[in-house]
């Protein structure tokens, strides 16, 4: 019986451990999605910048393209500055684990319940140790898909802006070449 206890509480400690291992990783990756997701709000941002030098560089293009260019310049206003609307700063992975963990009562252990028997209260405790870490892995794990759905959103607005970009910028280097012959 008690090679039978030694080999559960090993089996135990082992699950345990391996269960933290995976809460560390789970943890290092949501560092790493808070660290994308700011390196993809900076791409964002210089995405809108050259939006506005292109705007820029459209109405001087305009303007040297000859009279009418320079009388439409003279009765249009700028474009006004592109909003980012789509790409917001999104919650931290760590804020979005749900209320789950601390709804489960621990149950206290009663010495006097049948079946109690030596060393069941220290197997218990890393039973419980066990359910925590899984819960928190599981909270992390939503938090990781919600902050990896809401980054590809993000990107999928990004990419929109530069192919917008990459055809107003072919589009305007055509006219400068057509001034300059």
């Amino acid at each position: 019986m008690e090679v039978k206890r030694d080999l559960q509480k090993e089996k135990l400690e082992n699950i345990l451990r391996i269960s933290k291992e995976t809460e560390y990783i789970a943890q290092s990756t949501c560092m790493e999605l808070r660290n994308q997701d700011e390196t993809i709000n900076r791409i964002a941002e210089k995405s809108i910048q050259v939006s506005q030098n292109i705007d820029k560089s459209e109405r001087l293009v305009r303007g040297m393209s000859g009279f009418f260019g320079r009388v439409k310049n003279f009765f249009s206003k700028p474009k006004p500055t592109e909003n980012i609307g789509n790409i917001k700063d999104s919650e931290t992975v760590e804020g979005k684990k749900s209320n789950l963990q601390g709804i489960r009562e621990k149950e206290e252990i009663r010495v006097n319940k049948p079946g109690f028997y030596q060393g069941q209260e220290e197997e218990d405790k890393y039973l419980d140790e066990i359910c925590n870490s899984v819960d928190n892995i599981k909270n992390m794990a939503i938090g990781i898909s919600e902050t990896l759905d809401s980054q590809n959103k993000k990107l999928d607005v990004v990419s929109d802006i530069t192919d917008r970009n990459t055809t107003r910028l072919n589009n305007l280097n055509y006219k400068a070449k057509k001034l300059l012959v």
